[in-house]
């Protein structure tokens, strides 16, 4: 009633004999600015970010991903503020952070895959010792069997973009390389080149002052965090940077963190990128040459990252949630303002991937505190998001 701007009817013969009659009629009826204060209060509340300011690497973190790191969030696990939680047996780890009273983990556990069991368990009795409401974002199917075992839900909450390197048709002939091979050709057109350079290379001062400069034409300008890592400004083990040219101008980048197993780099994860201004095709000209490379010194897969929201018709997880379900899709079809879910999605199928499932995970049926919690700790829904929020929701629940 109260979203529709109508009173709830209460049987108040109880509380007025508490309280008196002059004290309940007293309270205001609701009104749309009561109930936009309110609400404001609410979204704050939630998604007020924290700013992410540590980017160093946590080498005693990096010595276990470098064993089990398979996932994407494996390397952005060693530095910023998120936490660790040892596995018993000295395994590896959980990456997590609590907001609120959400404690989230980040990723799949850094761990063999036969100890995610043990894995979920610490996280579980982390979470119990200090009353608050486990959550999981991006995790992949085996991380997500391994919670629902504990009971709760799990729903595809989108798809990874993988590249299998050694298929990769470089050339990109045909029809189904057409809109890719058209953002390339349009970047070499306006005279860029790319190169693999390092911070002796390339001055850290210009990278920030191209980062800053992109993050200022964003509706949240803040460096994400828990699920993407600071943008680095030293050099780091084992992670790749990519840079665009225009003569000696800098028009973009690409971090490309690596990918682990057994001890052996087997991929990379298109992390952090910025450009001078809009991409147009430059950041496909880094990536493709990045798989140049790649492909030559024989590694096997590219991560092009989360697609979030993407493919939420597919199949789901037997323990899914129908209200989380709806939330995810109501979040991308009527948030549109506020991130292109969509066009991310759209952009990452110009390379042919395969998509791989990934999954959020809460204990509740209802999932929206730890989904507005989990969005919180990304910065995906800053404060600078709040009147856009408020606005469509207004609009989509009165029918306006």
């Amino acid at each position: 009633p109260y979203m529709l701007c109508d009173e709830a009817e209460f049987d108040q013969a109880r509380l007025r004999q508490l309280i008196g009659d002059a004290a309940v009629d007293s309270v205001l009826p609701m009104t749309r600015s009561r109930l936009h204060f309110l609400f404001d209060s609410y979204l704050r509340r939630h998604l007020e970010a924290r700013v992410e300011t540590s980017s160093d690497i946590g080498m005693d973190r990096l010595a276990s991903v470098r064993n089990h790191g398979r996932g994407v969030l494996a390397y952005s696990s060693t530095v910023g503020t998120g936490f660790a939680l040892p596995i018993p047996g000295d395994t590896g780890f959980v990456f997590c952070d609590v907001k609120g009273r959400t404690a989230a983990m980040s990723g799949d556990p850094i761990c063999a895959p036969e100890s995610f069991g043990s894995a979920v368990e610490t996280f579980f009795a982390y979470c119990a010792s200090h009353s608050y409401r486990p959550a999981a974002v991006q995790v992949r199917r085996p991380v997500a069997d391994a919670l629902a075992e504990r009971e709760g839900h799990c729903n595809r909450m989108g798809d990874e973009a993988v590249i299998d390197l050694q298929l990769f048709d470089t050339s990109l002939s045909g029809g189904r390389w057409q809109k890719l091979r058209r953002f390339r050709n349009t970047a070499r057109a306006s005279g860029a080149t790319v190169r693999e350079c390092s911070y002796q290379d390339v001055s850290p001062s210009t990278v920030d002052e191209v980062s800053r400069a992109w993050l200022a034409t964003k509706l949240t300008p803040r460096e994400r965090a828990f699920l993407a890592r600071p943008l680095p400004l030293r050099d780091e083990p084992d992670v790749r940077k990519f840079f665009a040219f225009r003569g000696e101008e800098l028009l973009g980048f690409v971090v490309f963190d690596p990918l682990y197993e057994a001890a052996g780099i087997v991929g990379y994860y298109a992390d952090v990128e910025r450009y001078k201004r809009r991409p147009n095709g430059i950041h496909d000209l880094i990536l493709l040459e990045a798989i140049r490379v790649f492909r030559e010194e024989g590694h096997q897969v590219l991560s092009l990252g989360l697609a979030p929201l993407s493919h939420l018709e597919g199949e789901d997880h037997p323990s899914a949630s129908a209200f989380t379900r709806d939330l995810l899709r109501r979040m991308r079809d009527d948030v549109a303002p506020v991130y292109n879910f969509r066009g991310v999605s759209q952009h990452k199928s110009c390379y042919n991937p395969r998509w791989e499932p990934t999954y959020f995970y809460s204990q509740y049926r209802d999932g929206t505190p730890e989904v507005l919690d989990v969005l919180s700790l990304i910065g995906l829904l800053a404060p600078e998001a709040v009147y856009q929020m408020r606005r469509e929701t207004f609009e989509m629940v009165q029918g306006a």
